[in-house]
């Protein structure tokens, strides 16, 4: 996240999302500031990137962060959703399955 910042700044100006990006954009801030000071003096490896992490969350004052509303989505399902769905499922099935599957005899219709 901290390397694709800028993927939120689109959203920024969403009226539903701009609070959540602004406390997201808050968080990254702090963790840039806190990378690049330990960059400055010892340089830093991944521990040192997950250290420093861990330390800003446990130091994180809840007070810095807007109080957002909670996110809701609705889905809505549309007419023959099965054309997406059917092919999908056994997509993961396929894939995340510890079944053999022999590729040879599969075909989709």
């Amino acid at each position: 996240m901290l390397h694709k910042r800028e993927a939120f700044s689109r959203f920024t100006t969403h009226p539903t999302l701009s609070e959540h990006v602004l406390n997201v954009e808050t968080v990254l801030g702090c963790l840039s500031e806190r990378l690049e000071t330990k960059t400055e003096q010892e340089g830093v490896s991944v521990t040192g990137v997950q250290e420093v992490i861990e330390e800003v969350v446990r130091q994180w004052p809840s007070d810095r962060l807007q109080i957002t509303p909670v996110l809701k989505f609705e889905y809505i399902e549309e007419a023959e959703s099965e054309e997406f769905f059917i092919p999908y499922i056994w997509t993961l099935i396929f894939s995340q399955s510890t079944l053999y599957w022999d590729t040879s005899r599969i075909t989709l219709r």
